[in-house]
């Protein structure tokens, strides 16, 4: 293992080395035991293949809801591409189809049309957290060598401010701005400009799957931010194998920021490559009233957001006085699920109203989830999936997988006396006696008491411009 240790990056976590060297299959014995069920995903290779087949197979099909001046818009798949093409031609007519692309701004259908459109690219996209201060935001465009960057309105005196420390970037595409100004352009003029430029020198653009397509800085536990640097490769593996674990339904609710790579890799990459309609969210205030909205099926948050949606259930039933009455219906509706009745969705169908009605399934990541959270939300009626991963991940590593119910993990964890949700790796457990050094890369996972060393394709290439360092 010295050799490994040396060779690849290992992310570590709380198990003791003495937990780790002493792992065997034998302790986690009812990975062995149980039948994992795995979606049927259709296959792609690239970016540009996922978008061309979104085009083909769906191109009248919503991809996105958003509100634009309180009013409620919708856009096509065909209409997104369309967007995605008419900026990949103005950027590729500008000089620009091979270069880093850095974007920040609120979460919005123009921040998604310039993702997809700089991975579509043959250079790499640099996601920004909108929350840095303005000295770190001009020292991440400068570390990461960017040469576009798109921007909210709210960013445009900083950058102009900043101008010569930032010679490097030779065009500001703002997003509210209506007319260009020097380096500073109007997004939708670059759209209108893009539309009557011939879009072939654009989608002949090619990448190696292997190269840099995905820039993303984080802190990581150093304090030290540093960019990690993910390949289309890495994306592709993790949109396609993680639809194989947990699958996502008709229409999504998306709710976090999208400069994390969970967020923009396993909700907007996911969604649109299942050609789901994804329903965009302006404010982390305004969660409950879009859920009544737009009536989403399926929600990626994290776990603080879970537990204030249980926390404030919990205590309105108190309030009201009816905690026996629910306990009482929990207790009924488990009874008729063991004799095969699931009569949750109309038993608590005044607990799914808070979500919209449709809400099947919850996606949580980030962080741990206490064990009754998840219990809750299972009784009612609302699987809640929960994922691991970080961003040197790209960012998934594994995920429950959705035949392994909540109830049956939960009762394996209490069991233990454990805490928390079991996390299934998705394919089969790795003995660390055969781990072999031929492979991408060697990780291992800490929960409960052990260590899980697994490989995984989803490992980025490292850290930018740190060269041995990373």
């Amino acid at each position: 293992m010295t050799y490994l240790r040396r060779r690849y990056r290992i992310l570590t976590l709380t198990a003791s080395r003495k937990d780790a060297d002493h792992y065997t299959k034998k302790e986690v014995p009812h990975m062995a035991k149980v039948k994992y069920k795995y979606y049927d995903v259709q296959p792609f290779g690239s970016i540009a293949e996922m978008i061309s087949l979104a085009l083909e197979q769906c191109p009248q099909k919503i991809a996105y809801k958003y509100k634009e001046n309180d009013e409620i818009k919708a856009m096509t798949y065909s209409e997104f591409i369309n967007r995605v093409y008419s900026l990949g031609a103005f950027l590729e007519s500008e000089g620009f189809g091979d270069c880093n692309i850095a974007c920040i701004g609120a979460n919005s259908v123009n921040w998604i049309t310039a993702y997809f459109t700089a991975i579509r690219c043959s250079g790499a996209f640099v996601p920004l957290d909108r929350e840095l201060p303005g000295k770190d935001i001009i020292h991440l465009i400068n570390d990461s060598e960017s040469k576009v960057v798109f921007c909210d309105e709210r960013y445009e005196q900083l950058f102009a401010e900043n101008a010569d420390s930032l010679g490097g970037v030779k065009y500001f595409i703002c997003f509210d701005r209506s007319e260009d100004d020097g380096k500073f352009l109007s997004f939708k003029k670059v759209l209108d400009a893009g539309a009557k430029l011939d879009k072939s020198a654009f989608l002949a653009l090619k990448s190696d799957p292997n190269r840099m397509k995905m820039l993303v800085y984080t802190s990581g536990t150093t304090g030290m931010s540093k960019g990690v640097m993910l390949s289309e490769h890495n994306l592709v593996s993790s949109v396609y194998y993680g639809l194989q674990v947990s699958t996502v339904f008709e229409v999504g609710l998306s709710v976090l920021p999208y400069n994390h790579t969970y967020e923009s890799v396993s909700d907007l990459l996911v969604s649109f490559h299942h050609h789901s309609t994804l329903c965009i969210n302006e404010s982390l205030r305004a969660i409950l009233k879009n859920l009544k909205i737009y009536h989403p099926e399926y929600i990626y948050i994290v776990p603080a957001i879970a537990e204030k949606f249980y926390t404030r259930i919990i205590k309105e039933i108190e309030a009201k006085g009816k905690k026996k009455q629910f306990d009482s219906a929990v207790k009924l509706s488990n009874g008729l699920r063991k004799v095969g009745i699931d009569r949750r969705k109309k038993i608590f169908s005044f607990l799914h109203e808070i979500f919209g009605g449709n809400l099947r399934k919850i996606v949580c990541g980030g962080a741990p989830i206490r064990a009754e959270v998840g219990e809750f939300f299972d009784n009612i009626g609302i699987s809640l999936i929960n994922g691991y991963g970080i961003t040197e991940c790209s960012p998934l590593v594994c995920a429950n997988n959705d035949a392994a119910m909540f109830s049956g993990v939960l009762s394996r964890d209490k069991a233990r006396g454990k805490s928390g949700l079991k996390i299934e790796p998705a394919r089969e457990t790795i003995d660390v006696k055969h781990l072999s050094r031929k492979k991408q890369a060697c990780y291992y996972l800490a929960f409960h008491r052990f260590r899980v060393y697994f490989f995984n394709v989803h490992a980025a290439r490292g850290y930018y411009r740190l060269g041995k360092r990373s």
